[in-house]
């Protein structure tokens, strides 16, 4: 009898976000990366009778938000982004964002990522922690395990 046994470890230090040519640190505790489509991949119908069909949806838009510590040196260069972005003649153009599972097979891309929404601000006792949500018209999604 053949027995595989497979035992895989997840580190959560491994997970590298890069948005343009910047490498994001100093992530919060808890659920700090999310990456999810805007919308189902297949539109469902059925009509009165139960029967029905699926439409296939050509979005692939989607988001990633990225929470960070309130200290973290990431969000001085996002807002810098963010700011320039806002008060430049022209807009600067969209960045390629990864996220990537160093010991895994997860990766989610994004060849045209901006920021779509910056953190709110508050500030307590303790340290806080700051949002960011990112936007894309094509989110490359895929969910390899680790």
């Amino acid at each position: 009898m053949a027995y595989n046994e497979r035992n895989s470890t997840y580190d959560p230090s491994q997970v590298v976000v890069t948005f343009g040519e910047l490498r994001l640190q100093g992530y919060a505790d808890g659920t700090v990366i999310k990456v999810e489509r805007s919308e189902d991949r297949y539109m469902l119908k059925v009509g009165l009778d139960g029967e029905g069909g699926r439409a296939r949806n050509q979005n692939r838009s989607g988001t990633i938000e990225i929470t960070l510590l309130q200290t973290s040196a990431s969000n001085a260069a996002l807002s810098a982004k963010m700011t320039l972005d806002e008060d430049s003649a022209s807009p600067i153009p969209p960045e390629p964002m990864i996220v990537k599972d160093l010991e895994g097979n997860t990766l989610h891309a994004a060849q045209n990522a901006w920021i779509q929404k910056s953190p709110s601000s508050e500030f307590a006792k303790e340290i806080g922690e700051r949002t960011w949500v990112f936007a894309t018209t094509n989110l490359r999604f895929y969910d390899g395990g680790n």
